[in-house]
């Protein structure tokens, strides 16, 4: 494995203070391994390595002539180790002088034994993992010695550098997929709970120092101690590391300080600091499209955080601090349960601090386990209030956490007992083993959505989406190679499927966009509606109707383990109220977002999988006996006698030409399906704004996932792709005018990019368009008819316009002036005035 010196200079550079002491001793003949087998010890579909860690096939090559400027794992590695009086290197010696200034009792035995007795498959992984948590205890011994000095304008530079370098080295670990074995180091992240490394106290210090010296980049430091504070909720160690630091009286007051500007602003759908680490733990695929240049996370970071982040973190500091005070003791009357349960009720952020808090502190589950398991003739109060938050805490830990990152064996018991068994069958789990698998149950539920489509009101039927976001979780987690994708495929042909897992996730992607987005701007008009001509491509009127299948009314408080059926009855009977109305639909709403949510981020994987082996494996290259028609063919003849890819087709009557208009058709329909709700967000500003309903980063994340899609079907496509985009995009606009806006941002982000040489995807798509200059008219013709004026979308066209123009003289068109008489059209207008002033 390769490090490159600008991932070394990152790290270790004077002028830095990530010099951290590492005392690099390489020689000249370091050994050399390729970038690609770096990007495959990620253990991800799309290869997911940050920024810090990536090394570019063009950065490569252009270091490769001087391998003594290239620098193996294994260097860095032994070059951070003490070294012995002989100069050899060693594991223990060096665990051993970490934490010999501890209180905390570390088994430095079993953490050494797991770098020397690694296997080569593996060794390249940890040993990175422990390099990054060595550099940031050296970073945070050097924070805390300039905050300890003398303080200068210089100084706080140097310490508000150091300080989003170290939050900064976070990033990669916390980026991959959660099933991975580095995973928020999983191995090593013990030491970064000791007290002396922990860093949040000196970078709240950091923070108060901060407005002193008019630091211009305080709101940076925020937001990234934000997530960095997110990240700690993933890991036990650093989560108890977290818990110590708020406990103390100076660290809490010193954040409050810090963070109680927005203590007032109301809150919104975006979740607490679980669903800010969900968001941002998704977007690393976006590194290589959308994201390729966002070095310093601002993109990023203006993707994934709500207006009001600061309030979500004071809330979810407050409710962890009191849950810590309910639970700190074994004991659990039925005064302290009632208020766990009122803090649980209370909003979104606190049920995800106590169920946080009740996966890294176990005893509470167990406590409640062994309360509701009591064998008595009648059920108490205490009983009924213990399965409600056993079962619900339950639910939240295996819809949101892997069972192989769980390593208490009597909490995953419990939790599988708990848990109906629709999530242990979604999920593909064995008795013998705690590891995901598809099987055919977790496709039956994404089969579901398409026999029953539009025929219910989805923020209801929370537990189908609740089963169909563990199935697309599951396929999340096993879609890491191209050999798991033929697979999925494999096991959707053995169940005799009419549809391919990318047919089928357009399907369920579209219906479940049509369903949010009647919920949240159903009221508002017309004119916010999905265009019913989008529904034509998948045939849902050949789809003949069906009853529910019977897991649909299967939930934890009606299904679960037999003995504690008496139980189960009763507490479903006295919590009856919570399980219908306002709080249930809210609860469905946000669900129904995570699975359209998760749909994208599936199928953004099937197409880069799709994108990346299609010319090595031919799926999309024509017959020679369709290239020798082609010299008789006129159908697809432009009038300057230009050919397009089109012309390789045939006929359009031709099975080979359907088969693949109907996949791209597919494609785009759910893609526009889902533009229009991110469309209606950026529409219906104030609407949006003053509402909880709304979460504005899942729009976010929603749109640039479809980007990225996009971007890789229409490099499997290629110029039948772009095509038939520009065909649709037409077609749809002329009958939605409201769409224009999302839609020609999408088309300038493809193509306005020409001057970046870190974006792939996007060169490749305006390479296309160059060698086409039918294509370079379609762009043309599309500004001609819908350019607003103002847009910067707009603008971005006509700059590339100007790079690539079009061969073909632009139409005349008429311009002139309309004057139209609002009273007369007043009676045919749909709605009322006070929707007509909201549109």
């Amino acid at each position: 494995m390769n490090l490159t010196p600008d991932f070394i200079h990152d790290a270790c550079t004077d002028e830095s203070p990530l010099s951290a002491d590492l005392n690099l001793e390489l020689g000249s003949n370091a050994s050399s391994i390729s970038s690609s087998e770096f990007s495959s010890d990620s253990g991800s579909a799309n290869r997911r390595l940050s920024p810090e860690h990536r090394v570019g096939p063009d950065d490569e090559h252009e270091s490769d002539p001087d391998l003594s400027e290239l620098y193996t794992l294994e260097d860095v590695f032994n070059s951070a180790l003490i070294k012995d009086q002989q100069g050899s290197t060693g594991v223990l010696e060096t665990l051993q002088a970490l934490v010999q200034e501890s209180r905390t009792k570390i088994d430095i035995e079993n953490l050494a034994k797991r770098l020397t007795d690694a296997d080569p498959e593996t060794k390249d992984k940890l040993q990175l993992e422990f390099v990054t948590v060595l550099t940031i205890i050296k970073l945070t011994k050097e924070l805390n010695s300039v905050l300890t000095s003398q303080m200068s304008e210089l100084s706080f530079q140097k310490a508000a550098t150091i300080s989003l370098a170290a939050m900064g080295l976070f990033k990669y670990h916390f980026q991959l997929e959660q099933t991975h074995p580095n995973f928020g180091f999983k191995n090593f992240g013990s030491l970064l709970s000791l007290e002396q490394y922990n860093l949040v106290k000196p970078i709240l210090k950091t923070l108060v120092l901060a407005p002193n010296y008019n630091y211009a980049e305080q709101e940076m430091i925020k937001q990234h101690f934000t997530l960095f504070i997110a990240m700690h909720l993933m890991n036990k160690h650093m989560f108890d590391a977290l818990l110590s630091s708020f406990t103390q009286k100076d660290t809490y007051t010193m954040f409050t300080h810090i963070f109680a500007g927005e203590s007032q602003t109301p809150l919104t759908a975006s979740g607490g600091l679980h669903s800010l680490f969900e968001n941002f733990n998704r977007c690393e695929t976006l590194a290589q499209s959308s994201l390729c240049e966002d070095k310093d996370s601002r993109t990023l970071f203006g993707i994934l955080f709500p207006p009001n982040y600061q309030r979500v973190a004071t809330q979810s500091v407050d409710a962890l601090l009191k849950m810590h005070h309910l639970c700190a003791k074994p004991d659990m009357s039925f005064g302290k349960l009632n208020e766990v349960l009122k803090l649980y009720l209370e909003n979104g952020i606190n049920s995800e601090i106590v169920s946080l808090y009740s996966l890294h502190r176990p005893a509470l589950l167990k406590t409640l386990h062994k309360i509701v398991d009591l064998q008595s003739k009648s059920v108490t109060n205490l009983q009924k209030v213990s399965y409600y938050l056993l079962a619900n805490i339950s639910e939240f830990i295996i819809t949101n956490v892997p069972l192989i990152n769980i390593d208490d064996h009597a909490l995953l018991v419990i939790l599988l007992n708990i848990n109906n068994s629709n999530y242990k069958e979604s999920l593909g789990i064995t008795n013998d083993s705690y590891t995901y698998e598809v099987t055919e149950t977790t496709i039956k539920m994404l089969f579901e959505i398409v026999d029953q489509n539009f025929k219910l009101d989805y923020p209801k039927e929370l537990n189908l989406l609740s089963y169909l976001k563990v199935s697309l979780k599951n396929i999340d987690y096993n879609l890491n190679s191209f050999e798991s994708f033929l697979k999925i495929s494999a096991l959707l042909n053995d169940m005799g499927s009419r549809l391919s897992i990318h047919a089928l996730l357009e399907t369920v992607q579209f219906v479940l966009s049509s369903s949010l987005n009647k919920e949240l701007f159903g009221l508002v008009g017309q004119s916010a509606k999905i265009p019913e001509l989008l529904k034509h491509p998948f045939g849902f009127e050949y789809i003949p109707p069906l009853g529910k299948s019977n897991f649909i009314f299967e939930n934890n408080l009606n299904m679960g383990d037999d003995s504690l059926k008496k139980v189960r009855a009763q507490t479903k009977s006295a919590f009856n109220s919570l399980q219908s109305g306002t709080h249930h639909r809210v609860k469905g709403t946000r669900v129904l977002q995570d699975c359209v949510l998760l749909c994208a981020i599936v199928k953004s994987k099937v197409y880069n999988f799709l994108r990346e082996f299609n010319d090595e494996l031919g799926l999309m290259k024509f017959s020679t006996e369709q290239k020798s028609a082609v010299k008789d063919d006129t159908m697809n003849k432009f009038k300057q006698k230009t050919f397009t890819q089109l012309a390789l087709f045939k006929s359009q009557h031709g099975l080979d030409y359907k088969i693949l208009n109907k996949s791209v058709d597919l494609n785009l329909a759910a893609t526009l399906g889902s533009l229009k709700v991110c469309g209606n967000f950026g529409r219906f500003p104030e609407l949006v704004d003053s509402s909880s309903l709304y979460d504005r980063p899942f729009c976010n994340i929603l749109y640039h996932y479809q980007l990225d899609s996009l971007l890789s079907y229409l490099l499997v496509y290629k110029e039948f792709g772009l095509f038939s985009l520009f065909k649709m995009m037409k077609t749809v606009l002329l009958t939605d005018l409201t769409l224009i806006p999302i839609a020609s941002k999408m088309l300038s982000n493809l193509v306005g990019f020409e001057n970046s040489s870190n974006k792939p995807k996007i060169q490749y798509i305006t390479s296309i368009i160059h060698q086409s200059d039918v294509l370079c008219n379609l762009v043309r013709q599309f500004v001609e008819l819908f350019d607003d004026a103002r847009s910067s979308s707009f603008r971005q066209l006509l700059d590339f316009m100007k790079i690539h123009p079009s061969p073909i003289k632009p139409s005349k068109i008429p311009k002139g002036t309309v004057e139209l008489d609002l009273r007369h059209f007043l009676l045919y207008l749909e709605s009322k005035p006070e929707e007509r002033q909201a549109v």
